[in-house]
């Protein structure tokens, strides 16, 4: 079900989250956990907030010990923060982050990691003019490097140990089908148009077919929340190279938006 505005901000606060309104009306999910002293770390990272994960909850006693006050925040669409039409990485640590940071009062220099995805939006935060100067520790976990830089520290095709299967590597109709949805999967946010014949109608097409979408014509970005018996669905259905695919496609073919000039 696609939430209203009043009803994320309740499903928040139910689960024991925070949140802030940004700027064009959006809302933004986040937590905080860990050390509560004001000399402590101040570690963010990106994806979905620390709430919406339980095993977070075991890292609690460690964070402490460690003097490490923890802010997770839900990138737009995932979570409950509202979705943003025509996202772009880049712009996210000024539309998103400086927001949160303020609501939580954070005016010391702070350290910032991504994993996956989250990757490409601390490379973001790393590089964006408004937050550059007060990143102290930058993290990157499996990450998808843009090309120039995979270029520049001389790394095969974008990650020195990509997974690619024989069958990924022979390119074959079915990886085919796999990057071809991919690229309207990333895609069709910035053509959202629901109605009419752009990506989004047609990747809805798609998943309608297949199983993936109901007749009540459930959103992508709330499908999300569900992912893992997606993911699951199209492992199955892909005799389960098409996550391969999918990491080789995102490497190859895919232009990141924080790809910026320092």
């Amino acid at each position: 079900m696609n939430l209203s505005h009043d009803a994320r901000i309740a499903a928040i606060e139910e689960g024991g989250g925070q949140y802030v309104v940004v700027a064009d009306g959006r809302v933004v999910e986040y937590s905080v956990c860990g050390s509560t002293l004001p000399d402590a770390t101040v570690l963010v990272s990106a994806y979905v907030a620390g709430c919406l994960m339980p095993t977070l909850s075991s890292h609690t006693e460690a964070l402490e010990r460690l003097n490490i006050r923890y802010i997770t925040i839900s990138f737009p669409s995932l979570g409950h923060s509202s979705p943003q039409f025509g996202h772009c990485v880049a712009d996210w640590p000024e539309t998103d982050l400086l927001p949160v940071l303020e609501a939580e009062g954070v005016d010391v220099p702070f350290c910032f990691w991504g994993g996956s995805l989250g990757a490409h939006y601390a490379m973001a935060v790393a590089t964006h003019p408004l937050t550059q100067d007060r990143v102290s520790a930058l993290g990157l976990r499996v990450p998808y490097l843009p090309r120039p830089l995979s270029n520049e520290l001389g790394l095969k095709q974008g990650q020195p140990s990509l997974p690619k299967s024989e069958e990924v590597q022979a390119n074959t109709g079915k990886v085919k089908m796999w990057r071809k949805m991919l690229l309207s999967s990333v895609s069709f946010l910035a053509e959202y148009d629901p109605e009419g014949p752009g990506r989004w109608a047609a990747f809805k097409r798609w998943l309608m077919g297949h199983g993936l979408m109901g007749a009540e014509g459930r959103q992508f970005h709330d499908l999300a929340r569900d992912h893992r018996p997606i993911f699951e669905y199209m492992r199955g259905m892909c005799d389960h190279f098409g996550p391969d695919a999918m990491l080789h496609e995102m490497a190859e073919d895919t232009a990141l938006d924080s790809e910026v000039d320092p």
